[in-house]
């Protein structure tokens, strides 16, 4: 049996598990710098370690909106690191493959999903780190929209 340590992001009502080898690390209380001309879907940009990383709208990356202006950010490990706005990070769990279940049709909006899992009572969609890495280069590479 596989099993798959995530850490657990909610965003608006939505609750999303990251895998814990993509997420480099949450931050929280981050000013978020709105930037002129950036395209739909980028909120801006943060400094993390003396870089700047761009933020991502979860509501273009996840498909789910947020409740309020982003505090909570995860660097995102990829080609291009880049930092993912979320309301809240819950917790931390480890996820076995049998514990995970398919999707209904049309609750992935985003295409993001691998499929769903229950934790504490609550159900969370399985993020696919390539998948939203992707949606992040294509956002961030000129020419590639």
């Amino acid at each position: 049996m596989t099993r798959e340590r995530v850490l657990i992001a909610r965003v608006g009502r939505e609750y999303f598990g990251l895998p814990l080898g993509g997420v480099l690390e949450a931050l929280d209380g981050v000013e978020v710098t709105q930037l002129p001309l950036t395209p739909n879907g980028v909120l801006g940009q943060c400094t993390h370690r003396g870089e700047l990383l761009p933020v991502l709208d979860p509501l273009h990356a996840l498909g789910a909106a947020l409740d309020q202006a982003p505090t909570t950010l995860l660097v995102i490990v990829a080609e291009q690191p880049f930092a993912l706005a979320v309301d809240d990070v819950t917790d931390m769990t480890t996820v076995h493959d049998d514990a995970r279940r398919a999707l209904p049709a049309g609750t992935d909006r985003a295409g993001v999903l691998t499929g769903l899992f229950a934790v504490d009572g609550l159900l969370v969609g399985a993020v696919d780190m390539d998948v939203l890495a992707s949606t992040a280069g294509s956002l961030l590479t000129p020419g590639t929209r």
